[in-house]
């Protein structure tokens, strides 16, 4: 095989993956297994949440008190804190359709959305009276958090809305910034493009170090 031939070869068998780096979704607020609401009210809650590299959300989702499945349906939304105004919305099916992961259930965006660089968003939960949340009431945050490398931060208290569903909750609480066990999604970071000049890059060194050995 002649070293074009063989570049092209490498090329082509990797260049389909760079669209797909990183593969590795990740859940923003983790739920453990067994946890338990709480609370039991209407109000939907809130958490925010700022955007650092651009990242793709692929899924929503909603804690399952007890993992044995939801009374009711519930929607979770991300909102544009600066605007208030949604960018994703999922509705999670009652029962134990919904995939589980952990302590919440999730289901996929039909389309999956890319927040750029600089979006403050919060991730709000519709709750109801059954299914209840969980609340730290100001101690210590029983979920987990995920950054994704740096991709987003965690800012602010968690925020209540006292209007009900489909308002965005303007009430502010009093942290941590994983106060509730409500609302969560999953992300990929957005590779960036020095990621494929790297690729390409690393290609155009193994083209010269075989066309020398030539």
């Amino acid at each position: 095989m002649t070293a074009r031939r063989f570049f092209w070869l490498i090329l082509a068998l990797t260049l389909p993956l760079a669209g797909q780096l990183p593969a590795q979704v990740i859940v923003s607020y983790g739920v453990p297994p067994g946890a338990v609401s709480n609370q039991f009210i209407p109000n939907p809650l809130g958490m925010d949440f700022n955007v650092v590299i651009p990242i793709t959300v692929v899924s929503l989702g909603v804690f399952d008190s007890g993992q044995n499945g939801l009374s009711f349906a519930h929607v979770v939304d991300i909102y544009d804190r600066n605007t208030q105004s949604i960018v994703a919305s999922i509705t999670i099916p009652a029962g134990t359709l919904a995939q589980l992961i952990n302590g919440s259930r999730f289901v996929d965006l039909p389309i999956p959305i890319v927040l750029p660089a600089g979006f403050q968003g919060s991730i709000v939960a519709e709750i109801n009276t059954t299914d209840g949340n969980g609340n730290t009431n100001g101690g210590l945050a029983v979920s987990t958090l995920n950054t994704g490398g740096g991709a987003i931060v965690f800012v602010g208290g968690g925020r209540v809305s006292d209007n009900g569903p489909g308002v965005y909750p303007l009430r502010l609480d009093g942290g941590p910034v994983n106060r509730y066990l409500a609302g969560t999604f999953a992300f990929t970071p957005v590779p960036e493009p020095s990621t494929y000049a790297l690729l390409v890059g690393g290609l155009g060194l193994i083209w010269l170090a075989r066309r020398r050995r030539m």
